[in-house]
């Protein structure tokens, strides 16, 4: 926690914060949390979960990234099975797993961001 005495202390706090290398860190952290949370989604054996995309070989779960700089991250899939399992085919309901993903543990990623700046001007 910052404590904080008056405006002189806060300014000082402030100038000695790397933000931009805090907010690198931050998104680095929700990048991998994300990343992890996707994974975990696809870790279902075939006809447990008809929503759910299955682990069939392993070659979608092994396509998943994350980049990341300071002003965001990417989670992805360069699989063209990533998209029909996302959206759907005329003949398969959707079963997506990179936006529920995202949904879900969207306060964590905020709070892996908060944290790196909090630490960043505690520093």
């Amino acid at each position: 926690m910052i404590r904080v005495s008056g405006l002189s202390d806060a300014i000082a706090a402030l100038a000695r914060l790397d933000l931009p290398a805090a907010q690198a860190r931050g998104t680095q952290a929700a990048a991998q949390l994300l990343r992890d949370a996707v994974l975990d989604s696809l870790s279902h054996p075939p006809g447990t979960n008809p929503a759910l995309p299955a682990l069939r070989s392993g070659a979608l779960r092994a396509s998943i990234t994350a980049a990341s700089d300071a002003n965001g991250a990417v989670i992805a899939s360069d699989s063209p099975v990533a998209v029909f399992q996302e959206f759907g085919t005329a003949r398969m309901a959707p079963r997506p797993f990179l936006g529920p993903a995202a949904a879900t543990h969207a306060d964590d990623a905020a709070r892996a961001i908060a944290n790196a700046i909090q630490t960043g001007a505690e520093n």
